[in-house]
């Protein structure tokens, strides 16, 4: 895919079609890549559709240059906080 730029400011104008693109491109293995970090399936695919909803949200505030680094980078970031939230909650 990595028309990164092209996709990118159609997605900035509100196109949805390709957002979907990047939506169905992507979906799976960030969910892979999320459930490597989160050993949960269903933290992992939460943690990705939260990413694109709120991606979708702010499109036209992103300014993103190569939109591969951007995903992965991003549900690192929220699989790791996911993790830290995780583990600072104590058992009852």
């Amino acid at each position: 895919m990595e028309k990164s730029p092209d996709i990118i400011s159609l997605i900035r104008q509100g196109n949805k079609q390709a957002f979907e693109t990047l939506f169905i491109e992507y979906y799976a293995r960030l969910c892979e890549y999320s459930f490597l970090l989160t050993k949960d399936k269903e933290a992992a695919s939460e943690i990705v559709q939260d990413f694109f909803v709120k991606l979708w949200e702010n499109q036209k505030k992103i300014n993103i240059q190569a939109i591969k680094p951007y995903l992965f980078k991003s549900i690192h970031n929220n699989s790791i906080k996911y993790i830290s939230k995780k583990n600072s909650v104590e058992p009852i």
